[in-house]
């Protein structure tokens, strides 16, 4: 499994219009073979930061995304809006570091959820 989060900064003028754009890419993008989780969400201290966090089979299939019309069309339409190079990390999950004891219950969106596992 491929984790990948990315930090993206924008222009105060500008989040609105990457929120929209990213919200047509998460919808197309939670149909493809591969993607267990694409979600994103502005940051609570500089509303101009959104993260972005993807959970995929394999490497095979995040690469797969990243050839799709709709990956490609959004990166040409967001690039010019981007206010810094953003930032990406990528892991290998083999197992989950949260306790859920620890925690409560999971979270009904992410109960079941492979990137649990």
């Amino acid at each position: 499994m491929i984790v990948l989060h990315v930090t993206l900064e924008f222009a105060p003028e500008d989040v609105d219009a990457y929120n929209t754009g990213l919200a047509e890419l998460a919808a197309l993008t939670h149909a493809e073979e591969g993607c267990i989780e694409y979600g994103f969400a502005r940051d609570l201290l500089n509303p101009n930061l959104i993260q972005v966090t993807e959970c995929w089979e394999s490497k095979e299939a995040l690469e797969l995304h990243k050839q799709t019309d709709h990956f490609r069309n959004f990166i040409a339409n967001m690039r010019p809006l981007v206010q810094m190079t953003f930032r990406g990390y990528q892991a290998q999950v083999d197992q989950s570091l949260i306790d859920q004891s620890l925690v409560g219950r999971p979270s009904p969106d992410l109960a079941g959820s492979a990137c649990e596992s």
